[in-house]
Parts: C-alpha cells; sequence; structure tokens
C-alpha cells in the first residue's frame, strides 16, 4: 500500500502512534511522530521507529516510499518463553477486522490465541508486539520441516512448532500431527513429507507451496 497523505499530525499519530507498520520488507513498531525542519527550513513530518526487537531508534519521512501500510501478514507464531530462540511452543496471531483500529498492528486489534490442539495463550500483547518471534513472523522466517519435525520428535507431549505461518507440526504422545492455523483439529499425519487427511485434500496445494519453497 502506498502512502496517500494524512490530513494533519493528530490524524497521522492516531492512526500509526504505538502500531506495528513495515519499511520495505522490515516490521517497525511506530513510537512518534514530529514535526522536523529539513535542512531548506521547512517543516516535514517525521516518523520516529525502532525495528521489532532492537532498541535503536530511527527516523523516517512519513512522505516516503520505503514506508508500507499494507497490513502485515500474520498466522502460526513461534515463541518460547525460556528464550526466544529455542521454538518449543507456537500460537495464532490475528488481526480483529475492524474499521475503527489503526492502520498497523496494535495491542488493541491484535488477537493471540492458542494453535490448534492448545487450550491457551500464556504471554502478553505487550510483549508480543515489539518481539523478535513476531519479527520472524511477518518476514516469514521458520525453521524448515525437517528441522521442525526433529524438534517435535524430541519434545514434550503437544508441542507445536510452525514451518510456515499456515502449517505446523504438533506432538501428541507420540504421534506427529500437521495442523492448519484456520481449523481447530489436525488436517493431516508427518512423516518424512506431510500427508493431508482425506477431507482436508483441498489444502494440497497450500501445502505444496509451503513445502517448494
Amino acid at each position: 500500500m502506498k502512502y496517500n497523505g494524512f490530513f494533519n499530525i493528530d490524524m497521522a499519530r492516531s492512526y500509526l502512534r504505538r502500531s506495528v507498520i513495515r519499511v520495505e520488507g522490515t516490521p517497525i513498531h511506530v513510537k512518534e511522530i514530529e514535526w522536523q525542519r529539513n535542512r531548506a527550513g521547512d517543516l516535514v513530518m517525521k516518523l520516529f521507529y525502532n525495528r521489532l526487537s532492537e532498541q535503536r531508534e530511527r527516523v523516517i519521512n512519513i512522505k516516503s516510499k520505503r514506508i508500507n501500510l499494507a497490513p502485515v501478514p500474520l498466522g502460526l507464531m513461534n515463541y518460547s518463553l525460556q528464550g526466544e530462540e529455542n521454538f518449543h511452543d507456537c500460537m495464532v496471531v490475528s488481526r480483529i477486522p475492524s474499521r475503527m483500529w489503526k492502520i498497523g498492528l496494535s495491542q488493541n486489534n491484535m488477537s493471540l490465541s492458542p494453535a490448534p490442539g492448545k487450550r491457551g495463550v500464556n504471554v502478553s500483547h505487550a510483549d508480543v508486539l515489539a518481539s523478535r518471534p513476531l519479527k520472524a513472523l511477518i518476514e516469514g522466517e521458520c525453521p524448515s520441516y525437517k528441522v521442525s519435525r526433529a524438534i517435535c520428535e524430541n519434545s514434550s507431549y503437544l508441542t507445536t512448532i510452525a514451518f510456515n505461518r499456515h502449517f505446523a507440526i504438533q506432538k501428541d504422545k507420540k504421534n506427529l500431527s500437521l495442523v492448519y492455523y484456520k481449523f481447530p483439529t489436525r488436517v493431516g499425519v508427518c512423516n518424512e513429507r506431510p500427508k493431508l487427511l482425506p477431507e482436508f485434500s483441498f489444502l494440497q496445494e497450500k501445502l505444496e507451496e509451503v513445502l517448494n519453497v
């Protein structure tokens, strides 16, 4: 989505402040929007932000073509309570479809729900919003199917690892099941390659696209 202008700074703040958008492909958290003078002495509306999981503050002209206001892609997000590098579980991150909310993803319009087969989510919206796992989800960074399967094989009961924002592997006792972010039940089994159950065969093309990336 290209920049299409804001009527004033109050409008820009209400639409963007404290929300996640992107600068090109990089997800950012908008901290503030202020007027600043450029080298010619003209007042320019500047957006102050930091990249997700970083503390360094950056600034960009709000009219920059690098700013991407399209909704960030969401789905299954891997996370860990013991350390973000050790994925051991996942949740579904989605956006509440309401026009009254901000352009970007915020605490107010972000929905966190358990992955299929799980009972609850034990992390806060505030912790997720500026986190490395959310950055990885938006940028499409997931462990491969092979790596995800190996993690699940060596993990505890009901471990769930996403190998794509739409598909994940879940360990149920000794079995490895395939789950899809939109359905509350397993959609297949996970062997060397995942295999869909007959009633979910309509997902085959989408699954093949994920595996062939």
